[in-house]
C-alpha cells in the first residue's frame, strides 16, 4: 500500500497502465477536511496562535506552504488522469461509490468507511486492504487530527448539572460503552482501556483494517498541528477550501491566486464568528 504522496503517483501510472485495468488510480471526495488532514501531517497551521491552542484564534491562513503544496499535488494527480474527481465538493458517496466499481484501485476515506469498504469489497469478489493516509515524503511527519462525534461539558453549569452531565460523560466514555460505539458504527475507539478491550477480545486480529486509524494517531507528535485547530466557523472554513479546490480542479487555476481569494473568504467568516459572539 503506498505510504507517501510519491508512491501514490507510482501506484497509479502501473493500475492505469498497459495491464493495469483501472480507468483511473485514486478517488476521494473533495472536502475541507481532507486538506485539514494534509497540512496538519507536513506540520502546517490553518490559524494563528498555535491552531488556536494558545489563545483564540484571530487570523487563518488557507495558502500556507503546507495547504499549497496539497493542492498542486493533488492538481497533478487530476492533469494526468490518476486523480477521478466524481463530483462536486463533499462527494463522498461518489467516491465510494467509485471504489465499489471498481473505476478506481484506491480511495481515501474516513476510517469510519473502512469496514463498509472491505464489505464491500468482499461482496463484490475483491480484497481490500486500509493504510494510513499518505503523506509528503518532503516534509517530516506531525499527524493526523482526530476527527468525528464528540461530547463538551459547557462552562458556566451550576455544580449539581455540571456534576451530572460529567457522570454522564464518563459513563458514556467507559471501556465497555467506548469499545460498544466502536464496534457497532467503525470510529476509533476514544480511550486507551477501549482499545486495549478491543485487542484483548480479538477484534483486531479479525478486522485489522480497524486497527489502522488507531495506529496512526499513536505516531502523532502532539503537536498544535497534530491536534488540529480550535477555530470558530471551521465547517465554513472547510466549505471555502472545497470550492477552492474545485476551482483548481476544474478550470486548471493557479493554487496560490484561488487559494490567496480563499484566505480573504475564510477570514470573514472567522470575523463575522467574533462579532457575532462579541469575542
Amino acid at each position: 500500500m503506498p505510504r507517501t504522496w510519491e508512491e501514490v503517483e507510482a501506484a497509479c501510472a502501473a493500475v492505469t497502465g498497459p495491464g493495469g485495468g483501472a480507468q483511473h488510480g485514486i478517488t476521494w471526495a473533495n472536502d475541507g477536511w481532507v486538506g485539514q488532514q494534509a497540512v496538519a501531517q507536513q506540520g502546517g497551521l490553518l490559524a494563528d496562535r498555535a491552531n488556536g491552542r494558545s489563545g483564540r484564534a484571530r487570523t487563518v491562513d488557507l495558502a500556507s506552504k503546507e495547504l499549497l503544496r496539497w493542492a498542486e499535488w493533488w492538481a497533478g494527480l487530476h492533469e494526468r488522469g490518476h486523480y477521478l474527481r466524481t463530483g462536486g465538493p463533499s462527494d463522498w458517496e461518489g467516491a465510494f461509490g467509485a471504489f465499489a466499481e471498481q473505476r478506481v484501485a484506491l480511495v481515501l476515506d474516513s476510517s469510519k468507511a473502512a469496514d463498509d469498504l472491505v464489505r464491500c469489497g468482499a461482496r463484490a469478489g475483491f480484497t481490500v486492504a486500509a493504510a494510513p493516509m499518505p503523506r509528503a515524503a518532503a516534509a517530516p511527519y506531525a499527524g493526523n487530527p482526530v476527527s468525528g462525534d464528540s461530547l463538551w461539558l459547557a462552562r458556566g453549569l451550576d455544580p449539581v448539572k455540571r456534576d451530572g452531565a460529567l457522570a454522564l460523560m464518563q459513563y458514556l466514555i467507559g471501556p465497555e460503552h467506548a469499545a460498544g460505539w466502536h464496534r457497532d458504527h467503525g470510529f476509533v475507539p476514544v480511550t486507551g482501556a477501549a482499545y486495549a478491550s478491543l485487542e484483548e477480545s480479538g477484534w483486531f486480529r479479525e478486522r485489522p483494517h480497524q486497527r489502522v486509524a488507531t495506529e496512526q494517531l499513536g505516531l502523532s507528535d502532539r503537536s498544535p498541528a497534530a491536534l488540529g485547530p480550535l477555530l470558530g466557523e471551521l465547517p465554513g472554513v472547510h466549505d471555502v477550501m472545497a470550492r477552492a479546490m474545485d476551482e483548481v480542479l476544474l478550470r486548471s487555476a493557479d493554487p496560490a491566486q484561488v487559494f490567496a481569494r480563499a484566505t480573504a473568504e475564510a477570514q470573514a467568516l472567522l470575523d463575522g464568528y467574533h462579532e457575532r459572539l462579541g469575542l
